[in-house]
């Protein structure tokens, strides 16, 4: 009789553990599906306000009609670059999603040089460049932005959002490592987060910079930014629910409100004409984000018996 509760209890536990690893797979999963539906209704946003443009030019009204799907794919875009799904390495898809190194400005020149051509009309295509969600950010800076240039955007865009979604579902196996591997999913999405500040203003006195995959042209560096800390606050609440005990609970909980009460407090962008607001305000989430660090690295680690932050994708 004994062998059989055993057994059932087993049973039992791995039966509730499926279900979690189900709804953690899941919730990555909607996370691609989200974002290419953002890129889609960004798409459609251009095509309609294309279509009623003089000169092929949007005026300050249809410029600014955009503005709306625009931060919605920003905050989507940060969720999943945040989360640094796999699927986009492996497809090749990184310098085209998000234009990586552009420290020199690289996205710009070229769109710069792309606007030459339309004007001059020998434009023919986007370049790589301009495929990304950077080239987009410096279309809508523009004062009259361009609608081939918007219209080429868009296909290149949802035509590599295709291509991720079609990859889907994402798996998290082997399932016996599930728990571990997510709980080091949530670190370096926090240290990723953190990389980025690291990467826009690495010291007190310093001037901000733009990253990579960043949209300064337009103002949403921190709407980039609160994506992804409201995805990291929602996913910390959703791995509790592998834990075999509750002794996490209210860490998490409080830990996730803390994330959540200073991404909704967080401005569009950054005050690129404050460096010491800059600095304290990057210092504020960074110290949030290391919180979570922490609490993984060191409560749950020691409490389950796992590795966590060992040779994650900032080196630590």
């Amino acid at each position: 009789m004994r062998y059989q509760s055993v057994m059932w209890l087993a049973m039992l536990l791995g039966s509730a553990q499926a279900a979690w690893l189900d709804d953690w797979e899941a919730a990555q999963s909607q996370a691609i599906v989200d974002w290419q539906q953002a890129g889609v209704e960004m798409a459609t946003q251009i095509q309609q306000q294309c279509a009623n443009a003089q000169d092929e030019r949007l005026n300050g009204s249809q410029r600014a009609a955009l503005q709306p799907a625009w931060q919605a794919l920003v905050t989507q875009w940060g969720v999943v670059a945040s989360q640094g799904a796999a699927v986009v390495d492996e497809l090749g898809l990184g310098y085209r999603i998000a234009f990586w190194p552009d420290s020199r400005g690289i996205v710009a020149r070229q769109m710069q040089t792309h606007q030459q051509e339309r004007d001059a009309g020998t434009y023919q295509s986007l370049q790589l460049a301009g495929h990304g969600i950077q080239g987009l950010d410096w279309m809508l800076a523009q004062a009259q932005p361009d609608c081939v240039l918007l219209s080429d955007w868009a296909e290149m865009y949802q035509g590599y959002l295709t291509q991720i979604a079609a990859e889907l579902p994402l798996t998290l196996t082997p399932a016996d490592r599930a728990l571990a591997l997510a709980a080091n999913d949530l670190y370096a999405q926090a240290s990723r987060l953190n990389q980025r500040l690291r990467e826009v203003i690495p010291a007190a006195d310093g001037r901000y910079r733009p990253f990579m995959g960043d949209v300064s042209q337009t103002g949403q560096s921190l709407t980039w930014v609160a994506g992804g800390m409201v995805d990291l606050a929602q996913r910390m609440q959703r791995l509790t629910g592998a834990f075999p005990d509750d002794s996490q609970n209210a860490k998490a909980a409080e830990l996730s409100a803390q994330l959540l009460d200073l991404a909704a407090e967080l401005p569009a962008g950054w005050p690129v004409d404050d460096a010491k607001a800059a600095w304290v305000l990057s210092e504020r989430i960074r110290a949030a984000n290391v919180a979570v660090e922490h609490w993984l690295s060191d409560d749950v680690a020691q409490t389950y018996g796992l590795l966590i932050g060992f040779n994650n994708q900032d080196g630590d």
